[in-house]
């Protein structure tokens, strides 16, 4: 079956029509409101807790905002481990981004670059269970597999 080049441009035109309209009206009485990206209701840190693991490193997020990273050089020696104070945890699209902040660097090997220091801001990001901290990225249970390493 085969649509007429007319025929086809004046079906788009009449489809654009309507949901120009559609637009201009707005939701449907009683309707609710759109959700705005960046959404904080409901925001609980419930919903990210866990541990996440990569090739050599472990990331804790508890329930209560705190986070521990733990990093190996390879094979068995730690290389970091640091603590983090969770804060401002909202939705962005289909993750979850909070503020994370240096609370304590229990040990950092310096041959592995600069420690970071009490106070600094990172941000964390976990989306369909990949989390990411600084440059490095951490998986839970269900993230796709050989995601985060060996």
């Amino acid at each position: 079956m085969s649509i007429s080049v007319a025929r086809r441009g004046a079906l788009v035109s009449t489809v654009l029509l309507v949901a120009g309209v559609l637009m201009a009206l707005g939701p449907p009485a009683g309707a609710a409101p759109a959700a705005p990206q960046h959404e904080r209701a409901d925001a609980s840190y419930g919903a990210i807790a866990g541990t996440y693991y990569g090739h050599t490193r472990s990331l804790r997020i508890t329930t209560q905002g705190r986070a521990r990273a733990v990093i190996y050089d390879g094979c068995c020696t730690e290389v970091s481990d640091v603590r983090y104070r969770l804060s401002h945890l909202h939705r962005d699209g289909g993750a979850w981004v909070a503020r994370a902040t240096v609370t304590r660097v229990a040990h950092f090997d310096r041959d592995y670059g600069r420690p970071p220091h009490r106070g600094q801001h990172y941000r964390l990001r976990v989306r369909n269970d990949v989390a990411r901290l600084a440059p490095t990225y951490y998986c839970g249970p269900s993230a796709p597999v050989g995601y985060c390493g060996a």
